[in-house]
């Protein structure tokens, strides 16, 4: 092989490892399935008081949803602690912020188990469920990911899903998707400075 040849294959070795390592710190940095509109599409769910909500019910407000089981064993009440810590965190300025657990287990998280397994992180985190064609939707609506996974040789069965949150400003309009190991004080900094911008109608 020439001089020439050996040059090129090195450099077209170098660049190929550049994008790779690109591509390969985007998927690990990026939250699976951030890939919404703008514009959140409509959804139609129940809260944990058994009312209807929809994504209209939030306008004015910020809202934070992630998606997760009451039978998850980690990553649900890990989040919802630090749902929980977010909020106060924010103080006063947390009454601008609605933040959401919405389940992926319709089938066994009625909104009474939601109500009373949220009540052990902070009353003030709502918690959202519906059909399966309702769940399905909303999920789609954000991108996020869940499947139901039987337990091996037991007649049970457990949810794989999405351990993203999302942002929603008070105008309804998709934010930015999170993970769970973000810097949390960015985060709160970003979410006062993001509502004090807000206009006076916004915050009431």
């Amino acid at each position: 092989m020439s001089r020439t040849a050996k040059t090129f294959a090195a450099v077209l070795i170098v660049t190929m490892a550049v994008i790779a390592g690109v591509f390969l710190r985007h998927a690990v940095e990026e939250p699976r399935g951030v890939s919404v509109s703008p514009a959140v599409k409509p959804f139609s769910l129940t809260d944990q008081s058994g009312r209807p909500v929809t994504e209209a019910s939030y306008r004015g407000r910020w809202l934070l949803l992630f998606f997760g089981f009451i039978r998850c064993p980690d990553v649900c009440p890990t989040s919802m602690l630090y749902a929980a810590d977010l909020l106060k965190a924010l103080g006063a300025e947390a009454r601008n912020l609605q933040i959401a657990f919405v389940t992926v287990d319709p089938e066994r998280d009625t909104p009474a188990v939601l109500r009373d397994y949220l009540a052990n992180f902070d009353p003030r985190l709502a918690g959202l469920t519906g059909s399966p064609e309702q769940i399905s939707a909303v999920t789609k609506a954000f991108g996020a990911y869940y499947a139901k996974r039987a337990l091996e040789g037991l007649d049970d069965y457990t949810m794989d899903h999405s351990t993203a949150f999302y942002l929603v400003n008070a105008d309804g309009k998709f934010q930015r998707a999170f993970a769970l190991n973000d810097d949390s004080d960015g985060l709160t900094d970003e979410l006062r400075a993001a509502m004090s911008a807000a206009s006076p109608a916004q915050k009431e």
